[in-house]
């Protein structure tokens, strides 16, 4: 895979005001944000604007999508392993708490 050089992620950076919109966005889908970008580079390709883009520009979108399925998987795997601790935990406070009892 190619390196993305500085100057051309400039170019993906959003402002403060596109990150509270991210936010919300993914607050309202409860997705990951590597979800959120996935799904609108996808959207960005599926509806042929990149027609007008650099090949350059292409294979960046191109590497930010592969970057993103890599941390949403990461992500998801994460999520599992938390959730797997936490009923784990459940299961070991209610039975401390049962133990108590008696």
């Amino acid at each position: 895979m190619k390196k993305i050089d500085g100057e051309t992620l400039q170019h993906f950076r959003l402002d403060n005001n596109q990150v509270g919109k991210v936010q919300k966005e993914v607050k309202k889908y409860n997705m990951t944000k590597a979800e959120f970008y996935r799904m609108v580079v996808s959207d960005y390709f599926k509806n042929e604007t990149v027609a007008n883009l650099t090949p350059e520009y292409i294979d960046t979108l191109k590497q930010l999508i592969e970057i993103l399925n890599v941390i949403g998987e990461r992500q998801k795997r994460i999520e599992r392993s938390v959730n797997y601790c936490e009923d784990h935990l459940r299961i070991f406070f209610d039975e401390y708490d049962g133990e108590e009892e008696n």
